[in-house]
């Protein structure tokens, strides 16, 4: 019946081994590293931003005419000012006596916040030292926010390590539940046939390699045990590292909680060196504003052209220092882009890779799901069967062929007139025969481990000529199971099948 041929097929056609390889094809999908998907966005912004960036050849015109410009107002004013060398403009003398009081408005207001900073402080080091003090500080606590940041490093790639661990083990946990399911226990019935099982460490043996890599069980059983100790041990070193680096990182913030304490209390004697100077300044420009006052007041001409010389002087002046910060930041950020765009375009190139092989690999797995994977791999081992089966057909020397229907799910055999029927509708000895054929088919494309094969009395129902096609059958399939290290018993009272035997025993009435 259909239902008995499907059962013969799923005992026949292990599955078992597309699961391992859907198994660690997901293993290797989810193992796979893959570059941030925002990549491919953040290109865009980079080459964006590039394009928006100033032409620098037009920055550096414009700064080459605004400084050409410059030289020449500078030399109108510079002629100008050697002209009223001999008397002041009025409008001049004024500028100069705000120029000079604006100086010092200017330094008082900075005297007067570094006096509220400084207080009561007074200094008990010297200038050098104090600011050899605050120099020195100030890169101790840049050495401490660096060696936090390389222990922060540290601490995220022990956090990834153990994460890979994880997968390790839990991979290890799957192949060992996906060989023990096919493996039987000591005691238990094999998970095949259903009888007992007198030597367990041999059937094991012979089992784990249908289903694995290893040669024996105890060889998986030492590999396992191996791998998983080995991981367990360096488990064990990351978590203990990465409780080290956890206890370094307080250390840090403590020290460095420390270090901003002291650069405050340096800071402090900064400021007031600073007052200092400021106070002495401020005397400066004080004594530059009594000279101004004492200043002899040119004749009126030239004023109103000086002061708009040296108006469009600083303008000049802004623009040129405008424009050459323009091109400086203008290339540092070319180049700094160029640099991201090359790496986000080597990313990229690694992300379409990479999620086309995801993608590949996906497409394999779910190839392999237990439907369609099922069907093909039965209907490709089905083709190999009866490919097998009729050249041994041959050797019956019957006048039609039998093979195995995948989709009607039954024996069938075709007459010389090209019709298919049912192989129920053969006779006695036909069965007999083809069953033969089947026999040694099967045990050519499976390659059972089978230690004694035992047929009783299979030439019964057969004529003499049938007898001696059977025996030429019987004679090849007891070469191949010889190959494979087995024995075949046949049963018979017939000459020509115990004449192809290589031991023959004869039993008597008593």
């Amino acid at each position: 019946t259909p239902a008995l041929v499907s059962d013969f097929l799923r005992r026949v056609f292990d599955m078992s081994r597309l699961e391992v390889v859907r198994a660690r094809i997901k293993e290797a999908v989810d193992t796979i590293c893959v570059p941030p998907a925002g990549c491919k966005e953040q290109l865009a912004k980079d080459t964006e931003a590039r394009k928006l960036l100033p032409d620098v050849g037009v920055l550096e015109d414009s700064l080459q005419e605004a400084s050409a410009e410059l030289e020449e107002k500078s030399r109108e004013l510079a002629s100008l000012n050697a002209v009223v060398l001999a008397g002041m403009a009025p409008e001049y003398h004024e500028y100069r006596l705000k120029e000079a009081q604006a100086v010092i408005d200017r330094l008082q207001a900075q005297a007067d916040e570094f006096r509220a900073i400084v207080g009561d402080f007074t200094m008990t080091v010297e200038r050098e030292e104090a600011e050899n003090s605050y120099v020195a500080r100030l890169n101790s606590r840049n050495d401490m926010m660096e060696a936090l940041r390389v222990v922060t490093d540290k601490l995220g790639k022990t956090s990834s390590e153990l994460v890979g661990l994880k997968v390790k083990q839990d991979g290890l946990d799957s192949e060992r539940d996906m060989i023990m399911k096919c493996v039987s226990s000591p005691g238990n019935p094999c998970p095949l046939c259903g009888h007992a099982i007198d030597d367990w460490k041999s059937f094991s043996d012979k089992a784990i390699r249908g289903v694995s890599r290893y040669q024996t069980f105890d060889e998986y059983d030492a590999f396992y045990k191996e791998q998983t100790e080995g991981i367990g041990k360096r488990r064990m070193e990351v978590e203990l590292e990465a409780e080290g680096l956890k206890d370094k990182m307080k250390a840090l913030d403590t020290l460095i909680k420390e270090a901003d304490e002291k650069l405050s209390n340096r800071r402090l004697e900064i400021a007031y060196y600073n007052l200092q100077d400021c106070l002495m300044s401020l005397e400066a420009a004080r004594e530059t504003l009594e000279g101004v006052k004492k200043d002899i007041v040119a004749p009126a001409g030239t004023s109103e052209r000086i002061k708009e010389l040296q108006g469009r002087v600083r303008e000049l002046q802004d623009l040129c220092n405008g424009l050459r910060s323009s091109i400086a930041d203008t290339n540092a950020r070319a180049s700094l882009l160029d640099q991201y765009i090359e790496s986000g375009s080597r990313a990229v190139a690694e992300y379409d890779k990479i999620t086309s092989v995801i993608e590949v690999l996906n497409s394999i797995r779910d190839a392999l799901c237990a439907s369609r994977a099922q069907a093909r791999y039965v209907r490709a081992r089905v083709k190999a069967l009866n490919g097998i089966l009729a050249r041994y057909m041959a050797y019956t020397e019957l006048p039609f062929n039998v093979w195995l229907d995948p989709d009607q799910r039954a024996f069938l055999y075709r007459t010389p007139d090209g019709y298919g029927h049912p192989a129920a509708h053969l006779s006695g000895a036909q069965r007999a025969m083809a069953s033969v054929a089947l026999q040694m088919a099967l045990y050519d494309i499976m390659k059972p481990n089978m230690c004694l094969y035992i047929i009783d009395e299979p030439t019964e129902p057969l004529d003499n000529n049938n007898k001696e096609i059977m025996a030429g059958m019987f004679d090849r399939m007891n070469r191949m199971v010889a190959s494979a290290g087995g024995t075949m018993l046949i049963v018979t009272r017939d000459q020509p099948l115990i004449e192809c035997c290589n031991n023959v025993l004869e039993l008597g009435n008593d």
